[in-house]
């Protein structure tokens, strides 16, 4: 059983420090009633959640997690109507663009390089050309003591295939890039997880 099927009780507990940059990818990608949005990784539901808030419900909303400890909590508090499946993000159970808007929140740095670029490849699949993919991940330091002080963390979660993995810093500007996406916005949270939140364009 993975590290985060094991946690999926506790999960939630920590959404405070995930709430400030996911509200902030949720504005970034301004979903509308018309769009189908796929939420890639959605653990407990947060995202979808926080699209919810926004007021901006689309017209079908997915969630698909590879655990179903996620799933089954999951259920319970993601707004009605919502469609939830179990899957790789690797595999994703869609048609070729399907999808106007796809999510994938705190779950690109947990991945190898090899992985990261199987799944890029295949959210790129079910995307529709132009639609919008929006990604967070936590942040690199940006400043000299930051890098410092945040130095031993940094080089434990990069050991690490537990949870602690969950803190690895990851600019993935470059990894879109190479997999047929154009990013055109990049915001940076300081509350909560540092916390880059990127939004890309499927070329």
């Amino acid at each position: 059983m993975s590290p985060w099927s094991r946690a999926a009780r506790l999960y939630d507990w920590q959404l405070p420090l995930e709430r400030p940059a996911l509200r902030m990818l949720v504005e970034l990608l301004a979903v509308s009633p018309s769009d189908s949005l796929l939420d890639v990784g959605t653990g407990t539901g947060a995202l979808l959640r926080e699209v919810e808030r926004s007021g901006g419900r689309p017209a079908r909303a997915i969630g698909v997690d590879v655990s179903d400890r996620m799933l089954a909590r999951t259920r319970a508090v993601v707004p009605p109507g919502t469609e939830l499946r179990r899957a790789d993000a690797r595999a994703l159970p869609l048609p070729d663009a399907s999808a106007d808007v796809i999510t994938c929140a705190y779950l690109l740095h947990l991945l190898t390089g090899e992985v990261r670029t199987e799944v890029l490849r295949e959210l790129r699949r079910v995307l529709v050309p132009g639609g919008r993919l929006g990604v967070v991940t936590v942040a690199p330091p940006k400043h000299a003591l930051a890098k410092l002080v945040s130095a031993p963390v940094r080089a434990a979660a990069a050991r690490s295939s537990g949870l602690l993995a969950g803190l690895r810093p990851l600019d993935p500007a470059a990894d879109l890039q190479a997999a047929g996406f154009q990013v055109d916005a990049v915001h940076r949270t300081a509350i909560g997880y540092p916390s880059l939140c990127i939004r890309a364009i499927r070329r």
